[in-house]
């Protein structure tokens, strides 16, 4: 399966992808952290991680280990930014 143009999207706005979502992701990881017990070093994954925005709440939540996948090259630079200690990488499928 090749990049289709909603991916190639995607890719051009990860740098202010988290900022367009705004409140109301905030709102949506408030309420998944809510519905989800974390234990000291979990094992998360987060497939389709964008950002990693997810990932980095659920490690201010509680110390975690954390690994993300997602097809966009560009996303992925993000949430490796945002979540240097995890493993962030590229899926191809």
């Amino acid at each position: 399966m090749g990049n289709t143009q909603r991916d190639m999207d995607f890719g051009k706005v990860a740098s202010r992808y988290d900022g367009a979502r705004g409140r109301s992701s905030q709102r949506f990881y408030r309420l998944l952290l809510s519905q989800v017990e974390l234990k000291h070093g979990s094992a998360v994954l987060d497939v389709g991680c964008g950002t990693g925005a997810i990932l980095r709440s659920m490690a201010d939540a509680c110390p975690i280990n954390g690994y993300g996948i997602d097809m966009s090259e560009n996303m992925i630079e993000e949430a490796k930014k945002k979540c240097p200690e995890m493993s962030i990488n590229v899926s191809r499928c």
